[in-house]
């Protein structure tokens, strides 16, 4: 005989379930945030360095134009670089006000856990579109000139493969961003979860 003491089983198992989401929030949160910071922070001292250009004819002509070019494109870009790294860090400290939410089985936060999972994979496709029609281009022409120059030099051209992981490694950083939201989207949509919140 039973004496039915604590909660039901079928209650109890979705909230760990909101509770590890919740943790991973926070965790995954100020993991993002803190590297977005920092990020942030470089690029804006950057932005006070003056670039060092180098005399066109010394002492390899088609190389110091490449790393010049190479010197203007990361000033070309940081425009593009710093509203991403403000953006993604606005999001993540609002993903760490809403974990901390769900520690408490907040029904707003749960609402407020499936509108940031929307704009998050909306702000993740913006970025790739960005980075695949704007950045992209840029990159590889220039990469392209820096390939060519060594190459002159007789020094192996390593740029492709560079260029190519680059390029993974931006996709890949895409795709394991979007999970967490994914994530949250499918569970704090289910019955159970909602019937766990609490007012």
């Amino acid at each position: 005989m039973t004496l039915g003491l604590g909660p039901p089983q079928d209650a109890a198992e979705p909230s760990r379930l909101v509770r590890a989401l919740a943790v991973v929030s926070i965790v995954g949160g100020s993991i993002v945030g803190f590297a977005e910071l920092v990020d942030l922070a470089k690029q804006i001292g950057a932005l006070g360095a003056h670039p060092v250009a180098l005399p066109p004819t010394t002492p390899d002509p088609p190389l110091s134009a490449a790393l010049n070019a190479a010197e203007r494109l990361g000033a070309e870009v940081a425009p593009f670089v710093l509203a991403r790294d403000a953006l993604m860090l606005v999001m993540s400290v609002v993903l760490i006000v809403i974990g901390a939410g769900l520690l408490r089985q907040r029904e707003v936060a749960r609402k407020a856990a499936r509108a940031w999972s929307l704009s998050a994979l909306v702000v993740l496709g913006a970025r790739a579109l960005v980075f695949e029609c704007v950045l992209w281009p840029k990159v590889r022409l220039v990469m392209q000139a820096v390939g060519g120059a060594v190459a002159t030099v007789g020094a192996p051209d390593l740029t492709h493969a560079f260029t190519g992981l680059a390029r993974f490694a931006e996709y890949a950083s895409l795709v394991v961003l979007a999970v967490l939201p994914i994530l949250l989207i499918s569970l704090m949509g289910m019955p159970t979860v909602k019937q766990g919140m609490r007012k």
